[in-house]
């Protein structure tokens, strides 16, 4: 790939990683149709700066998250149930990869949940340890290229009365265990560690680490607004447009 393209690649990965739209979709739909390689070192880079912008953006709830014994073992139980699942999920789910027109169908059905997630304006409650449990089971779902993990736990905590900025801090705290989980098994794929220092990648992670924490902060503002449902209509577009350009093509 050429310099600019791991610039273009690695903001849309920041940009699509946070915003309910998908970034293993969106990454795989851009792979398919300018014929790229994405490699496994690219990867590496661009999750480390999407982590990096988590642990920037939320240092201060995460430092209080440790004094709140509840709130860190309802983090720890969904996280954990999570990672169980996935380990299980992950070989069939990966396939759909080589089905672009699958992933298409995911962003769809991405906007419909999104579109279905309803913000009420009271009666909000704290998050408890049963909806951290259907959480923890609902991300598995998220594995699936088109399907916004973001989207689809605040859609959820949404729809179970939590306040949207509680949706917002809970969803992503919960991902920061599996983000580093899967920073480390992307590693482990590497022949020789020190081939991830190589300068080539530096846009890539540049741009994801400031577009993501610049989509944290528009998120954030949407949902304070009750303008979180907007993705929905763009991520069904995505999905008819690819679709539709496929079957014109052939």
């Amino acid at each position: 790939m050429k310099i600019v393209e791991y610039l273009l690649l690695g903001i849309l990965q920041g940009v699509s990683e946070f915003l309910p739209v998908s970034s293993s979709g969106h990454l795989s739909l851009v792979e398919k149709l300018l014929h790229l390689k994405v490699d496994i070192l690219f990867i590496i880079w661009v999750h480390l700066a999407t982590l990096l912008a988590l642990l920037c953006f939320f240092y201060k709830k995460i430092i209080k998250l440790f004094k709140n014994r509840r709130l860190l073992l309802m983090v720890v139980m969904s996280s954990s149930i999570t990672g169980f699942l996935s380990l299980i999920c992950r070989p069939f789910i990966e396939r759909i990869f080589n089905y672009p027109l699958y992933i298409a169908g995911a962003l769809i059905i991405n906007g419909i949940i999104l579109l279905l997630s309803k913000t009420s304006s009271e009666n909000y409650r704290k998050i408890n340890f049963k909806d951290a449990l259907i959480l923890g089971m609902l991300q598995t779902i998220s594995l699936i290229p088109g399907i916004s993990r973001s989207g689809l736990t605040i859609s959820l905590l949404l729809r179970r009365k939590i306040s949207p900025v509680d949706c917002f801090e809970f969803s992503f705290i919960v991902s920061i265990p599996l983000i580093i989980g899967a920073f480390i098994l992307k590693l482990a794929q590497l022949n020789n560690v020190l081939e991830i220092f190589s300068s080539h990648y530096l846009l890539g992670f540049m741009g994801a680490f400031l577009s993501g924490w610049i989509s944290l902060k528009i998120l954030l503002k949407l949902l304070i607004y009750k303008k979180f449902s907007c993705f929905g209509y763009y991520c069904i577009l995505v999905g008819v447009v690819y679709m539709v350009s496929k079957y014109l093509i052939f």
